[in-house]
């Protein structure tokens, strides 16, 4: 019974990360759209204190390659929480093995391999651009590489494990 708390109350964590993560990526284009057409001091404070005022002011392409860089993982992140979501609605607890939690469990170990590779190649853009303009940003990329090795292992575990609950109903 305790369990099936704990899940619904995942359930709606999820939601309000989803939720907060969408309104994130949102604001972010909304932002870089009123930096780049209408005040380009809107660059001074993006969001919730993101500075690349010194970035704008040495290239606008290379302030719209980073400003592209944080948005797609913003996007890329509330995507993963998404699928989270499809994987409550979808999870049953009484027959939780099922191919298509198997399949979105591989597809979040795909979104967060994708962001981890993402931010690793906004480090490396990030660290380069570094020596040339001031600024400083933490990508936090071997975190959702790590999670995505981890999270892959968990899908083939559980899709071994849809497996053999098909050939144990099959048997009986």
């Amino acid at each position: 019974m305790k369990s099936l708390q704990v899940f619904k109350i995942m359930h709606v964590i999820s939601w309000i990360i989803f939720i907060g993560l969408s309104i994130k990526a949102g604001a972010l284009i909304i932002s870089f759209i009123v930096s780049i057409f209408v005040d380009e001091f809107a660059s001074k404070n993006l969001y919730l204190g993101l500075d690349l005022l010194n970035v704008y002011n040495f290239s606008v392409f290379h302030y719209s390659s980073i400003i592209v860089f944080y948005i797609l993982t913003a996007i890329l992140k509330a995507y993963l929480f998404y699928l989270l979501i499809k994987v409550f609605r979808h999870l049953d607890v009484n027959n939780p093995f099922n191919l298509t939690v198997a399949k979105t469990i591989t597809k979040i170990s795909y979104v967060s391999f994708c962001i981890g590779l993402i931010a690793a190649l906004a480090y490396g853009y990030t660290i380069w651009l570094s020596q040339k303009v001031f600024f400083a940003f933490n990508w936090n990329a071997s975190g959702f590489l790590f999670m995505a090795g981890v999270i892959f292992i968990i899908a083939f575990l559980y899709k071994r494990a849809v497996e053999l609950q098909t050939e144990n109903e099959l048997t009986i």
